[in-house]
Order: structure tokens, then C-alpha cells, then sequence
């Protein structure tokens, strides 16, 4: 009477060539939020480096105002390629984001995934908040608007 044949290995076997489709979707989704990270990144710069670029336009000093935005939030790892230019007249902020995967072979099935963005923001809240009262009966006003306001 024979024995039947044992699979012994058979795991091992499935596991190795299972092994580099888990490392590919390890490694996608990894490189995806370094990606989705840096695009949330530079989509709050813009709008920060509008603000600032709004409240600043009566003092002349966008440029400087938009290098401190840089300075402050797109300093770190994934978005220190960013850069944020804004409109001389006061109207709108650029930023370019160039991005390359760097996960092997999702380079050649992705390309270039570079985000360009531009936010222009409308008027001050000048009307809001003149007809907004604090609680002591005072008109608010936050700080960077009072001398677009006034």
C-alpha cells in the first residue's frame, strides 16, 4: 500500500510568489499618501498664502508674506519642491508641486502626477464684519483685516 504524497513546501511555495503583489500594493499605498498628503499640503499653502497675500496688499510686502507661508508650511519632505508665487496686484496665488513617484515601476505606470493649483480670494470680510457684534456690543474684526477695512 503506498503512501499518498505529502505537500509539504506548498505554502512556502504560495507565499513567495504572493510576497511581491503584497509588497506592490504595500508600497502603492504608501507612496499614494505621501502624495495625497503633499497635494493637502500645498491646497492649504495656497489658500494661507492668499490670505496673506490679501491682508498684506496695502503695505506692499506680498513677496515677503508669501516667503513666510513657504517658510512655514511647505518646508518638510514631500513638499519641499513646492513653490508658491503670487500676483503682484494682489489677485491670486499660484502653487506648482512637481512630483514623481519614487516606488519602482509605478514611475513608468503613473508618469508625472505634478499638481498645479490657484486660489484667488474675493473682498475682505469688511461687510461681515461691520455688521457683526462681539460679546461686549463692540464690532469684531479680526486683526489682518482692519487695515483693508478701515
Amino acid at each position: 500500500m503506498s503512501r499518498p504524497r505529502t505537500r509539504s513546501g506548498q505554502s512556502t511555495v504560495e507565499f513567495a510568489l504572493m510576497i511581491p503583489i503584497i509588497f506592490a500594493v504595500l508600497f502603492a499605498v504608501v507612496e499614494y499618501g505621501y502624495y495625497f498628503g503633499a497635494v493637502h499640503y500645498v491646497n492649504y499653502a495656497t489658500f494661507a498664502g492668499a490670505r496673506a497675500q490679501q491682508t498684506s496688499a496695502s503695505d506692499g510686502a506680498v513677496d515677503a508674506n508669501l516667503t513666510g507661508v513657504v517658510d512655514l508650511l511647505l518646508h518638510g519632505n514631500v513638499t519641499s519642491d513646492a513653490t508658491l508665487t503670487g500676483d503682484p496686484t494682489g489677485g491670486t496665488v499660484t502653487a506648482e508641486l512637481p512630483w514623481t513617484p519614487d516606488t519602482p515601476g509605478f514611475k513608468e505606470v503613473m508618469g508625472d502626477m505634478a499638481v498645479t493649483m490657484s486660489i484667488t480670494l474675493g473682498q475682505p470680510e469688511c461687510n461681515y464684519e461691520a455688521n457683526a457684534e462681539g460679546s461686549n456690543g463692540s464690532v469684531a474684526t479680526y486683526q489682518d483685516n482692519r487695515a483693508i477695512c478701515q
